[in-house]
């Protein structure tokens, strides 16, 4: 996504096309290693390579803007098409924490009691085993 961030200057975008061309495996590793020492230093391009295109191939970004220079990317409509949909992406742990604080707040409304709390957790618990594709269209609603 640093490709489309504006906080990112030229040079490094300029430096990125060229890493995911030429630098690194195309899939990356399962558990990232790296030096902290090493890591104070490096920069945002360094992190780009042969995989990062990948993030274009999934969520279907086009990527012929990568073949013309940084300064002609505002006038590339692949580019402005690729950031209209970059901008527009839910981030996950910013969903998961909203979910998960609605969650505690139903919670915390619905009883005080643990052990109705426990209860009502089994209730749900056997409801979803007995109807596990519970949706308000399965169940004849609109």
């Amino acid at each position: 996504m640093a490709l489309y961030d504006t906080a990112v200057t030229d040079d490094s975008k300029r430096a990125m096309p060229r890493d995911i061309k030429e630098k690194g495996v195309d899939e990356p590793a399962k558990c990232v290693q790296i030096d902290l020492k090493q890591c104070a230093n490096m920069t945002v391009e360094d992190f780009v390579m042969k995989g990062t295109l990948s993030f274009f191939e999934h969520l279907q970004l086009p990527v012929g803007f990568l073949d013309v220079d940084v300064a002609l990317w505002n006038d590339d409509p692949e580019y402005h098409h690729g950031l209209n949909i970059v901008c527009n992406l839910c981030v996950v742990t910013d969903m998961a924490e909203r979910t998960v604080s609605l969650i505690e707040d139903y919670n915390a409304i619905l009883t005080k009691k643990e052990t109705q709390k426990q209860y009502l957790l089994q209730i749900i618990k056997q409801h979803r085993k007995h109807l596990p594709d519970c949706s308000k269209y399965n169940l004849g609603g609109k």
